[in-house]
């Protein structure tokens, strides 16, 4: 919703080994770098952000045998869950989950 939540991801994506990172219909307007912005790794640089104007578009290009994980509130702690090998994990906005 925010770019501040956007770089906040971006940089713990980059931390946690991800291979890339989307949005979904996002609400951001793009800055190429925001004064005080939370990423301090520069993540930007490092780890490629994929725009996705639907689910349906973003579903098509997910890797081939990737897993399909929802992150809410509420669902299993991700400190116990089974991670499959090769997933994409949905994390959905603060306002209006997934």
């Amino acid at each position: 919703k925010h770019i501040s939540n956007h770089d906040t991801l971006w940089r713990t994506a980059w931390s946690l080994g991800a291979a890339f990172l989307f949005t979904v219909e996002d609400r951001l307007h793009m800055e190429a770098e925001e004064s005080g912005s939370p990423d301090t790794m520069q993540a930007w640089r490092r780890l490629p952000s994929f725009r996705f104007r639907d689910f349906e578009t973003l579903h098509g290009a997910s890797p081939g045998g990737a897993a399909l994980v929802a992150v809410e509130m509420g669902g299993a702690p991700l400190e116990t869950f089974h991670h499959p090998p090769c997933a994409v994990y949905l994390l959905g906005a603060e306002d209006q989950g997934l």
